[in-house]
């Protein structure tokens, strides 16, 4: 069975980027262009592993994770960054996040993100 990953991310490039990347993995994906669409996304359907960028409009990807958080869901959330600094880290481990991943990030890793 495929599993099921929600890629949140407003910048299309990156969108692209990781779909590429796990064309070949067993895994299905959805994407999200907005905090907005992702919680909705997120109320519809059930994810193994969320992809989750941190800096989006509307809605930060912070605040995302604090709603997912907060329905007391157990799916995986790996937060997506370019803002690499030890205080966005904490912050995003401390709401909850399974890992925080920063740009640009090695296709191979993300491919091991998946398969664990």
């Amino acid at each position: 069975m495929k599993k099921k990953i929600l890629i949140v991310e407003d910048n299309k490039p990156d969108v692209d980027l990781l779909e590429a990347i796990l064309a070949n993995e067993e895994v299905t994906t959805y994407v999200a262009k907005d905090g907005n669409e992702a919680i909705n996304m997120y109320i519809q359907e059930d994810y193994d592993m969320i992809l989750l960028d941190l800096r989006m409009p509307i809605i930060s990807g912070l605040d995302v994770l604090k709603y997912i958080r907060a329905a007391d869901r157990v799916t995986p959330v790996y937060m997506i960054t370019a803002t690499a600094t030890k205080d966005v880290e904490k912050e995003c481990m401390n709401a909850g996040a399974t890992e925080y991943i920063t740009k640009p990030f090695k296709p191979s890793y993300i491919k091991e993100v998946v398969r664990r």
